[in-house]
Parts: C-alpha cells; structure tokens; sequence
C-alpha cells in the first residue's frame, strides 16, 4: 500500500499552529517512523466568520499555510469541521474551499 492512497493511517488532530506541527514531524522523523500521518485541523463556523482561536484551532485565515506546510512534511491534511447550525454548512464549507491552496496534494483538488 503507498503513502499516497493509505487504506489506514493515524491521524493526530487538533493541532493549532506551525510550532506545533513542526515538534509532530521532527518526532516523526527522530522515530523513524513510516505510517501514513493527518494532521487534523478543527475549524467551526465561529472561527470561519468571527477569527476566534482557541488551544485546539489553528486562526482561519492561516490555513493555507499549514496545509502547505504539512503536506511539505510529507502529510495529509484533514479539517475537522463544527457548527451548532445545520444551515452554515455549505457556505463555511464554500469558505474553506476558496481558501485552500489547490494541487494535486492539497486536501480539496479542483480538476
């Protein structure tokens, strides 16, 4: 199984900025570690519209970074997504697309 289409691989979420991305895939290497890794970043429709930022999410607008950042690592990014209101969903998710930086690696891919 390659490391670009894992069937399983482990997922550490709840990382919130490059500092401590970059701690996850200096003990990533140290260890020798070779299963396929995401790195999950929480996003709710309170830090999309209003910036908040707390211990678990990473500010919005800092997204594209990170996701460049983690897949340099030789990750894969995953957003964890949360409202309390059914009806924000397409419009936060909307959001997220125009922001991420589209490739062929980047968690949302536009042919």
């Amino acid at each position: 199984m390659s490391k670009e289409n894992p069937m399983n691989f482990v997922s550490v979420s709840a990382v919130s900025d490059r500092e401590q991305l970059d701690n996850i895939a200096r003990i990533y290497q140290q260890e020798g570690l070779n299963f396929p890794l995401t790195i999950g970043y929480q996003v709710s429709n309170k830090s999309i519209n209003q910036g908040t930022q707390n211990t678990r999410q990473p500010r919005f607008a800092e997204f594209s970074e990170l996701d460049k950042a983690t897949r340099d690592c030789g990750f894969m990014t995953a957003v964890h997504y949360y409202t309390k209101d059914d009806t924000t969903i397409l419009v936060d998710l909307e959001r997220i697309e125009r922001l991420w930086i589209y490739d062929c690696g980047s968690l949302l891919y536009k042919r």
